[in-house]
């Protein structure tokens, strides 16, 4: 616990730090949000129960280190770490909440405009700065979508380009970037398939 606990105290200072680079703001990230699914396995937090602390948290944007108040320090040193921990991803996981959000709210009205404006809320999204976003779109609402055909030539885009890479212990599954591992394109690259194929959606 206290080398988990040094170790997210060390990436939330460098989430806070302007001279972080960008790529490396992102890779700690995914290690906070790794971080605390491992933490949820170890002490058997379901994923709706998670869900469900982590909307009640409150704490910054996900890029301070969601200290605690004086009542909750006296608490124990695990239970506090835990309250942090979701805190700090729960602020990475707000924006696309609210693209869900808005997405499920431009479908209820179930007019041409809207059926418009969520095309343009995901092409937009698809080109957001922050990875984690990027293959939120791609997994969760385009490929989950009626008219999902009509983002091809876009995901065959972004198969091809999207940026974000991440070490890799051997090739991705499909072998689509040789020995390296580009997480987004990984994804575009299923989603394609689940379309040529006319495959369900994954949840």
């Amino acid at each position: 616990m206290d080398e988990r606990e040094k170790a997210f105290d060390e990436a939330s200072k460098l989430l806070a730090s302007e001279k972080t680079a960008p790529r490396d703001v992102e890779r700690l990230r995914l290690g906070v949000i790794q971080s605390l699914t491992a933490e949820n396995s170890r002490n058997n937090i379901s994923d709706m129960e998670m869900a469900k602390l982590a909307a009640a948290a409150s704490c910054g944007n996900g890029t301070d280190n969601c200290e605690g108040d004086e009542e909750e320090d006296a608490e124990d040193p695990s239970t506090v770490y835990m309250h942090r921990l979701i805190a700090t991803v729960a602020g990475f996981i707000r924006r696309m909440s609210a693209l869900d959000m808005a997405v499920a709210l431009l479908e209820a009205r179930n007019d041409a405009a809207s059926q418009i404006r969520i095309r343009d809320l995901i092409r937009s999204s698809l080109n957001d700065p922050l990875p984690h976003v990027r293959t939120h779109v791609v997994r969760q609402i385009v490929d989950c979508r009626k008219d999902r055909q009509d983002f091809v030539p876009l995901l065959r885009e972004i198969a091809k380009t999207d940026p974000f890479i991440l070490p890799a212990d051997g090739p991705a599954d499909d072998g689509g970037d040789g020995d390296k591992f580009y997480p987004v394109r990984f994804d575009a690259r299923r989603v394609l398939r689940h379309i040529q194929n006319n495959e369900p959606c994954t949840p």
